[in-house]
């Protein structure tokens, strides 16, 4: 038993309703739907952020493997070992204290930034200004990566604007903060010339947004590709007004778990001499392109996530307009002050009761021996109740329920039907006095998928009753032909205990009068 609420009275017992449904679970999934689409366009783009810069590591992987290449070439024509040499500093003073180095590194950070200005300079773009800030995101960054041999824009979760703001250094959030780096080049010129040769660097560096930038360079003999160079540009600004944690990133965990996958490769070897660092940047270049796959993987999973929400979406929100519709609905008994707006029991006959109208045009007596009405009315399995006959459920649309349970009630409903019915159809064969014998309505039960098609609930001596009381008060069997139309309740889901309490369309009045439902 389910609820109605009435919409429209089209007299003598017929009504336009609106069935109440539990929408519950519908409208929970429908903001979970909801809040995953608000937060689909920054999730991608948090992915798009990371596959781009997956794909420069992997740009990066492959220039710096060429670079090692050449430095084991080098090493083979000069009977080196595969370990590279340091690079020198073109001049052994260090000018802003006028002693020598303290650390040979540093002396590239000047033809680095020199190199750098130059390509911002032949582009009419103003030169970049050197802050210690940034200078010490960069080397935090390198010398991260010359402990893991990784061509990553990303450690340990840091990005380049985290390591410059962990510096102290506080930027425009709305440019941001670009970051270059190369692997296994010895030159400052010759890095510059590669980041050039990127368009995504090249952008970076030509960025007239940009006013301020930080350098740096690790000489790693224990790396594979040796040489490590980066370099980071940003404008200083206010910082965000909050600073929210990253949540973590799809793309990102598809990447370290398709990474994993590769720890255990053995690294190749050529002949009798192993090129240590051969096999380890060609290791990482694998890894590489592993994350990028991993990664663009999932971007396709998170678009084809967009569209089955999409369409999950549309299905649960056609569900919830579709029950808004008003039915028609008769009552089984004459309703004396059953009100628009008023909410009543009903009775669902087994079967799709939503799906099974049929257009039909009726022509019933009021009373006995009393006037005849015709009403046309969308025909369905479902009437409206008095109250009191029994305790009120609430309709839930099957899309609402978890795959599982909707599998469970279609698969229990043949036998449920069958063995404790609730509510039938069925005509009157014979009466005498307030009993009678029927037939029941032939009905099958609801086809889901081809599921159950064509399965008779009853079987012919099932829909055959006598002997079968009738309470229609105040007059009971009184005003029941034979040949009419009934609603059998069985008490308590028993089928030895039918009881005809009304009529299937048409009731009629009972000669003492129409009896309220309250009363």
């Amino acid at each position: 038993m389910g609820k109605a609420t009435i919409v429209e009275d089209k007299g003598y017992g017929l009504y336009s309703v609106r069935l109440n449904y539990d929408f519950t679970s519908i409208n929970g999934e429908i903001a979970k739907l909801e809040t995953d689409e608000d937060a689909y366009f920054q999730v991608l783009f948090n992915a798009l952020l990371s596959l781009d810069d997956l794909r420069r590591a992997k740009a990066e992987a492959a220039d710096g493997a060429n670079e090692v290449i050449q430095q084991w070439k080098d090493a083979l024509i000069s009977k080196l070992n595969d370990a590279a040499p340091e690079i020198v500093p073109a001049d052994p003073i260090d000018p802003e204290t006028g002693n020598p180095w303290e650390d040979p590194d540093r002396a590239q950070d000047g033809p680095l930034l020199d190199a750098i200005n130059d390509e911002r300079t032949g582009a009419s773009l103003d030169s970049l200004t050197r802050v210690d800030e940034l200078d010490q995101s960069v080397m935090r960054h390198l010398r991260a990566l010359a402990t893991t041999g990784r061509t990553t824009h990303v450690d340990g979760g840091w990005t380049a604007a985290d390591r410059a703001r962990a510096a102290g250094y506080l930027f425009d959030a709305d440019v941001g903060v670009g970051q270059v780096q190369a692997f296994g080049t010895r030159t400052a010129t010759l890095t510059v010339a590669q980041w050039m040769s990127r368009s995504s660097d090249r952008t970076r560096i030509l960025n007239p947004a940009y006013t301020e930038c930080g350098v740096g360079y690790v000489y790693a003999p224990d790396n594979p590709y040796s040489y490590l160079w980066g370099a980071v540009f940003t404008t200083p600004g206010p910082p965000p007004s909050t600073v929210t944690p990253p949540e973590k990133n799809p793309a990102d965990e598809a990447a370290e778990e398709a990474e994993s996958s590769l720890e255990k490769i053995k690294l190749p070897t050529i002949e009798t001499f192993e090129p240590d660092k051969l096999g380890e940047v060609a290791a990482e270049l694998a890894r590489a392109a592993l994350r990028v796959t991993a990664a663009e993987k999932v971007i396709q999973e998170l678009q084809a996530e967009k569209i089955e929400r999409g369409h999950r979406l549309a299905v649960l929100e056609q569900v919830k307009t579709r029950a808004e519709q008003p039915v028609d609905a008769w009552a089984t008994r004459p309703p004396e002050f059953l009100a628009v707006g008023e909410t009543t029991d009903t009775a669902e006959i087994p079967g799709f009761f939503l799906d099974d109208a049929q257009s039909v045009t009726r022509t019933f007596v009021v009373s006995i021996g009393g006037p005849e009405a015709t009403r046309s009315y969308d025909e369905r399995p479902i009437n409206l109740l008095p109250s009191g006959l029994g305790s009120s459920g609430q309709l839930r649309p099957v899309e609402g329920m978890t795959p599982a349970s909707a599998f469970h009630a279609a698969a229990i409903e043949p036998g449920w039907a069958r063995w404790r019915p609730l509510w039938r159809y069925g005509t009157i064969t014979a009466k005498s006095g307030n009993s009678c014998a029927l037939t029941l309505e032939t009905r099958a039960v609801r086809e889901i998928r081809g599921v159950n098609e064509g399965l008779i609930i009853d079987t012919p001596e099932q829909r055959t009753l006598v002997d079968v009381p009738i309470s229609y008060p105040p007059c009971n069997g009184e005003v029941f032909l034979v040949g009419d139309e009934v609603l059998i309740l069985f008490e308590g889901q028993d089928r030895d205990r039918p009881k005809v309490i009304g009529f299937k369309f048409g009731p009629r009045v009972c000669p003492q009068g129409r009896v309220s439902w309250r009363q």
